[in-house]
């Protein structure tokens, strides 16, 4: 999502952008699951808001959106040689 944007378009309540991990099931029943997708997310309305660019990236334009949470923050250590 733009930071333009700090509100839902749907409800108008604030939203809190981050990163998150979500399935989406497809008009012909399968799912995917696609990792660190960056967007929004509204908990008022249970809406994860995803730029348009990104959902056709994925191909996921006529797929639905059925769960989403936050991804987990990891911290990478590099191994020394």
């Amino acid at each position: 999502m733009s930071s333009r944007s700090a509100r839902c378009p749907v409800c108008g309540q604030a939203i809190a952008a981050s990163v998150f991990d979500a399935t989406f099931r497809m008009p012909d029943g399968t799912e995917l699951l696609c990792f660190a997708v960056p967007g929004s997310l509204c908990a008022t309305c249970s809406q994860l808001l995803v730029e348009p660019d990104l959902i056709d990236t994925l191909a996921l334009g006529d797929g639905r959106c059925i769960f989403a949470i936050e991804s987990d923050t990891m911290l990478v250590e590099r191994a020394s040689s």
